[in-house]
């Protein structure tokens, strides 16, 4: 993180203050590949204001690695949890039925 970044005193909504962060320091996104200190940008990735492509790419990427095969209750609270990740997204979008739900592990 740049110097000048500190933790906020209070819990925020996904997106207030990201635009003005992210126009200060503008990064491509992507990641390391595989070791310290090297960082690429991924064109693959989606761009901070495509909120669908960052939801899809956060449930099929990053919960489906993280969680492949959840039991119990972990797989109730990750479906209560996307559900709601889903419907903050679709709040952001000028047409929210332009972006489908993934139910990767059931309705």
């Amino acid at each position: 993180m740049p110097d000048e970044f500190f933790r906020p005193n209070a819990s925020y909504i996904l997106g207030d203050g990201a635009g003005t962060f992210f126009a200060t320091y503008p990064v491509k996104p992507g990641g390391n590949n595989g070791k310290v200190n090297t960082y690429g940008p991924d064109p693959n990735s989606a761009r901070l204001g495509d909120f669908c492509k960052l939801y899809h790419n956060y449930v099929n990427i990053t919960i489906k690695a993280l969680y492949p095969n959840p039991k119990g209750v972990l797989k109730s609270a990750l479906k209560v949890n996307l559900r709601s990740f889903f419907k903050r997204v679709t709040g952001f979008l000028a047409d929210p039925s332009s972006c489908f739900e993934l139910f990767p592990y059931g309705e």
